[in-house]
């Protein structure tokens, strides 16, 4: 098998070779096509990476190791180092090297945290957040390889770190399962449930604990025989927390379909029949995909836009404006679709300030939750496309607060999708 590694790894060094050779583009080429970039180098990091996980594929881990450790070495972007140590700590752990391995993570940890960062080099794809997949990954590697040696104090506190950065709830599931395996293996985790039980009644609810209760108690995160040896008394008092516990999360997330979905469950089946009933009678929170569909723009105002838009190409700058003016004056046919219409054609043509003049009195004409939600949406996008990232954080801080469940659920939906959320929801016990 070893030549046929040695000779991947040739034609990977002349291909990385004709990558640098190839990045002044032809002169035919359009200035808008991205240029391939001269990172892919020999000697380069991402040489080392490229050759590195070649050899480990094919089982070389002293190779691997060296290629890798000097990608580390090289690396031009705090994300192309971390990746390296991460890949380096995965080889070394292979090899047996379980100090090595933690030694490589504690490093890929150290650098994902360093605010002084540099940015990824032109062509190094994204960054790896400490919250991201590859954070996950990295933390939660980190803390079984601490706790398989016996540190546990340490694996402790690199899954209390992944939980308090994780952004997605298969992430917070996996670090809460791992936290709360370790408890019960230190012989803690009776006394951890019992600290936590203790905090259901505060005024203000501790997310943290709720999300710890919620997975040890349905038994996801215990061992079968524990849950299996219950006596009947204390498998009613473990349902009787567990719709205490789901009942004080809905509290915090009353639009969490999850949420509701579970506790609606836990009461059924703990014969509070009458309050299963009225939490179903509750309007149900809509989806984020449910909230954000946009009504139909009408025959009239797509016609009438698209004859603003063959002024401006033809440059009749003047009359462009003037048509678009004209069709907020439909707003007592289309409603606030009027006004919309108008402000977004007003943007295309750098109208900024008549722009903002039409949303605001869109606001003010509106007539129902739907017609301002359709504002919000409407205004919000018009800022995502001119740049306006701090405006746009506003709106969604604004969201946040709204008696418009709608708007919350957007805001949460965005920043999940931005990496920033803070809490996700707890599978159902009952799986």
């Amino acid at each position: 098998m070893r030549p046929i590694r040695v000779s991947m790894c040739i034609a990977l060094a002349f291909s990385c070779q004709r990558t640098a050779n190839d990045t002044v583009p032809p002169k035919t080429q359009s200035p808008s096509v991205p240029m391939r970039t001269a990172e892919m180098r020999v000697g380069s990091a991402a040489f080392h990476l490229e050759i590195g996980s070649v050899y480990e594929r094919y089982g070389d881990g002293k190779s691997a190791i060296e290629h890798l450790a000097q990608a580390a070495s090289l690396a031009e972007s705090t994300a192309q180092r971390v990746q390296a140590y991460s890949a380096l700590g995965r080889v070394k752990e292979a090899a047996g090297d379980r100090d090595g391995a933690i030694d490589a993570l504690e490093q890929a940890l150290a650098k994902m945290g360093d605010p002084g960062g540099s940015e990824p080099a032109a062509g190094s794809g994204l960054a790896l957040p400490l919250a991201g997949p590859a954070g996950n990954d990295v933390l939660l590697r980190l803390a079984h390889l601490n706790a398989a040696k016996g540190n546990d104090e340490r694996a402790r506190l690199v899954c209390e770190r992944g939980l308090s950065v994780a952004r997605e709830p298969w992430q917070r599931e996996q670090l809460y399962r791992f936290l709360i395996e370790l408890d019960r293996k230190t012989g803690i985790l009776e006394k951890e449930l019992a600290a936590k039980e203790k905090t259901l009644d505060d005024a203000v609810p501790d997310e943290s604990a709720l999300r710890f209760l919620a997975f040890a108690l349905a038994g996801d995160g215990m061992n079968a025989s524990a849950i299996i040896n219950r006596t009947q008394g204390e498998q009613e008092a473990v349902s009787k927390t567990l719709v205490r516990v789901y009942e004080r999360l809905y509290e915090l997330h009353p639009d969490d379909l999850q949420v509701r979905q579970t506790l609606q469950s836990l009461l059924e089946r703990s014969g509070r029949i009458e309050d299963a009933a009225m939490l179903a009678a509750r309007p149900a929170p809509l989806t984020p995909m449910e909230c954000e569909v946009q009504p139909r723009r009408s025959m009239t105002l797509r016609s009438a836009g698209d004859a603003v838009r063959v002024r401006v190409v033809a440059g009749q700058k003047e009359k462009a404006l003037a048509e678009t003016g004209k069709i907020a004056g439909l707003a007592k046919q289309e409603g606030v679709a009027a006004y919309i219409a108008t402000a977004e054609l007003y943007l295309e043509q750098g109208a900024a300030d008549r722009a903002t003049e039409m949303f605001d009195r869109a606001v003010r004409e509106s007539r129902s939750r739907e017609d301002r939600r359709q504002v919000a949406f409407a205004r919000e996008r018009a800022l995502e496309r001119a740049g306006q990232a701090a405006d746009v954080r506003v709106i969604r801080e604004q969201w946040k607060k709204s008696d418009d469940s709608c708007l919350r659920i957007a805001a949460t939906w965005r920043e999940q999708l931005a990496g920033t959320a803070p809490m996700p929801s707890p599978p159902d016990p009952g799986r």
